[in-house]
């Protein structure tokens, strides 16, 4: 799918959900910017499986007061993931995946915001040259990315929606959503635009995201493989669950520059301690340094590390752990 297109596509998302609409920009009103993102989504194994395209707002460049107001917006604890993973291991439960398509697009704003116009939607809908660049903005009427309050917009309004479908959030952990008991029970596990739903019935799964998919339009991923990083290696019959994070190691390796290193049990030499005399201490050595991504590595390892607990858990276990 080349550029074009995929710009197309993310507009064809925006425009039926009515994201937005075209005015005039009023005189006092200083339009907030926005730029398209370009990235890939990869499955379980690390492969390229669609490309995406995403305008995004430079939220940035609003201010507390005026456009937005709280930001904060709750996610599923990994300890969560952990034990809803585990919880249904041990039951026989079948686990689902599905994920909100432009999930960001379905949140109501209360503010009013204004927006320059998307790069190459001028061209697209052809409007007058004569309107000059700076006269037509888009006036925000549902969030979109990039915005300080998105992700928190888009909380409250599944939020909302599970409820209405009879889910309880957890005590807890606020994204973490059941319903019914027995052979009904239901559990939901938010991470933003991705759940994981599990029930020990299959048509309770499908009835669940077919509620979901009454308000928003999902991508139905079957059974779960591949979440926050980890893949899911779940057999039912023999009540084993596997996890792993081959795929994230790899990238990381890769993007470091260290696929061809050998492995070793102590990577650092035990017991050196840095000290600030330990800095580069010339300019040409600070230029030096400047290009080496060691905040990116470090964060990319400690994730890793915080994973490190989950991914123990490839032991297999029965419906009688000991």
């Amino acid at each position: 799918m080349n550029g074009r297109r995929r710009l197309q596509v993310s507009w064809s998302h925006s425009s039926p959900n009515k994201t937005w609409k075209l005015v005039l920009k009023p005189a006092p009103q200083r339009p907030i910017g926005c730029r398209w993102v370009f990235a890939l989504k990869r499955d379980e194994k690390g492969q390229v499986v669609w490309y995406k395209a995403r305008l995004v707002a430079k939220g940035y460049s609003q201010h507390h007061g005026i456009d937005y107001e709280e930001t904060y917006s709750p996610v599923a604890y990994l300890n969560s993931v952990r034990t809803m993973l585990a919880e249904c291991g041990v039951d026989g439960m079948e686990i689902e995946q599905c994920d909100v398509d432009t999930a960001f697009l379905y949140g109501k704003l209360e503010e009013e915001i204004y927006m320059e116009l998307p790069e190459g939607l001028r061209e697209l809908l052809d409007l007058a040259e004569a309107e000059g660049e700076d006269d037509v903005v888009c006036v925000l009427l549902q969030s979109l990315y990039g915005l300080k309050q998105a992700s928190r917009v888009w909380n409250e309004t599944i939020d909302k929606h599970l409820k209405s479908m009879g889910f309880e959030p957890a005590d807890a952990d606020p994204c973490v959503y059941t319903r019914g008991e027995g052979e009904d029970e239901c559990i939901v596990c938010l991470y933003v635009d991705d759940m994981l739903i599990a029930s020990r019935q299959k048509a309770v799964i499908a009835s669940v995201k077919a509620g979901i998919a009454e308000k928003y339009r999902i991508k139905d991923m079957g059974r779960a493989r591949f979440i926050l990083g980890i893949e899911i290696d779940y057999d039912m019959k023999r009540r084993t669950l596997g996890i792993s994070q081959k795929a994230y190691i790899e990238s990381i390796t890769k993007k470091f520059g260290q696929e061809n290193a050998k492995p070793c049990l102590t990577p650092l030499e035990p017991g050196v301690q840095l000290t600030k005399a330990d800095e580069p201490q010339t300019e040409e050595d600070k230029a030096k340094m400047k290009s080496k991504p060691y905040r990116s590595l470090v964060g990319s390892l400690w994730n890793a590390t915080c994973h490190f607990g989950c991914s123990r858990q490839t032991q297999p276990f029965s419906g009688e752990p000991r």
